[in-house]
């Protein structure tokens, strides 16, 4: 089985929003939105992640 990155290519866009937090809400709703703004809308921008606590940022450095 392939890795997804060895099959999609991620765009870069520009980050224009800023997201407080990174539930599942905030993963699954928002971020989303944006994608499905992205291609269907042609809104260019991405989402930057701050996180409101310490401890999981090993996770995300990736």
């Amino acid at each position: 089985m392939k890795n997804v990155s060895e099959i999609y290519q991620k765009q870069q866009h520009p980050v224009r929003i800023l997201q407080f937090g990174e539930g599942n809400f905030l993963r699954a709703f928002v971020d989303y939105a944006v994608d499905v703004a992205n291609e269907e809308n042609g809104f260019d921008g991405s989402v930057a992640v701050v996180m409101p606590r310490s401890g999981k940022t090993d996770r995300y450095s990736k």
